[in-house]
């Protein structure tokens, strides 16, 4: 166990010491207000939980902290995602609405909060208004003959690409 003078040449050289030497040494001090101390600092070392993952990995980026301009384009990156993935849920959550589908899960997770995994479309009564904008006009398309379309539309020449399960090529992440 370090001693008192290691533990403070260690503070004066930038490097955190270790709580529990720390609290340690200080148990045996004579002074009683020392060892009062010592108990508090036992108490919680502030050391994270050798489980707790999140701690780790903040401990990990304290530790090889990336330089002002790497960080910037980092922090700016991780806005950019955050605003796509709320974008994404915003749609997501409408269209769960006009569909009457769990806007968690889809009827995709058998531990959803809240439908137990029976949330496809239809599981709940769809949202009139939003039906009527955004299904009700492909499925009038849908109907619609191509040969034979009504005087004056046009049919449009885009064609969306099949939806394919997986990531996104939408956004590098």
């Amino acid at each position: 166990m370090p001693g008192m003078q290691e533990l403070l040449q260690q503070m004066l050289s930038g490097q955190q010491p270790d709580p529990g030497a720390m609290s340690a040494l200080f148990a045996e001090h004579e002074d009683p207000r020392i060892r009062l101390m010592a108990q508090f600092m036992g108490q919680d070392s502030g050391a994270p939980d050798p489980g707790d993952e999140a701690a780790e990995v903040e401990a990990e980026i304290l530790r090889d902290a990336l330089p002002p301009s790497d960080s910037l384009r980092l922090r700016r990156r991780i806005r950019h995602l955050t605003e796509e993935l709320h974008a994404a849920q915003s749609i997501g959550d409408t269209l769960a609405a006009a569909l009457g589908a769990c806007y968690l899960c889809w009827g995709e997770d058998d531990d959803c909060e809240l439908c137990d995994g029976h949330g496809q479309p239809g599981w709940c009564e769809p949202d009139a208004e939003l039906f009527a904008g955004y299904v009700a006009p492909a499925v009038a398309r849908l109907q619609q003959p191509s040969p034979g379309l009504p005087e004056g539309s046009e049919e449009s020449s885009f064609s969306m690409p099949r939806a394919s399960v997986g990531p996104s090529n939408r956004s590098e992440i």
